[in-house]
């Protein structure tokens, strides 16, 4: 496969996860706001669905694409030296992490309390205590911004390792600030 096609796969890729990332976001935030189980239950559906569907295969998609194109470029491990490549690796790996065990395991947990609480026709207190974890909510509102600063990364090529930083201080910041804002303005409908 040529150089440019591997990039092209790459950026449809990284296109495809951005758009799982966001459209699970949505979907997560949604599911703060319904008070109906029927729709609740739709809602966890989807995110499992742009998450399997999505987020997973652009992951491992940039993974595979990203390890050929630094091959290709570069002689071994130098390449990680460079701190726009050093720098998109780490934050692939944190994130690749941090999304398979973390979040996996919280998704899992609340789609099975999910169907319990279909069973029983009404939102069980295992559910809703599940929906209240404050920790989900910061890694959750963490993907996004961790995802644009590698995308970040992959544009500017900074040579500073001090643009590396500022791009994870930032995106740790926007965080910090959507975990705390936007679980108070979206608000449980009647």
């Amino acid at each position: 496969m040529s150089v440019e096609a591997l990039r092209f796969l790459h950026v449809v890729a990284v296109i495809v996860l951005g758009g799982g990332l966001l459209a699970v976001l949505v979907a997560e935030v949604r599911t703060r706001r319904q008070n109906d189980l029927g729709i609740f239950a739709e809602l966890v559906k989807s995110i499992r669905i742009f998450y399997s569907g999505l987020v997973v295969p652009g992951a491992i998609v940039i993974g595979i694409t990203g390890v050929v194109l630094v091959a290709s470029y570069y002689d071994g491990w130098a390449a990680f030296a460079e701190p726009w490549i050093g720098g998109m690796a780490a934050l692939y790996v944190f994130e690749f992490v941090e999304g398979n065990t973390v979040t996996r395991f919280y998704f899992g947990r609340v789609r099975r309390l999910t169907r319990d609480a279909v069973a029983a026709g009404r939102f069980t207190p295992e559910l809703e205590a599940a929906r209240g974890q404050q920790i989900l909510t910061f890694t959750h509102f963490l993907d996004v911004p961790l995802f644009l600063a590698m995308v970040f990364l992959g544009v500017a090529r900074p040579d500073s390792w001090n643009a590396v930083v500022w791009a994870v201080v930032v995106a740790a910041a926007v965080a910090v600030v959507l975990s705390a804002t936007v679980p108070r303005l979206v608000r449980p409908t009647a």
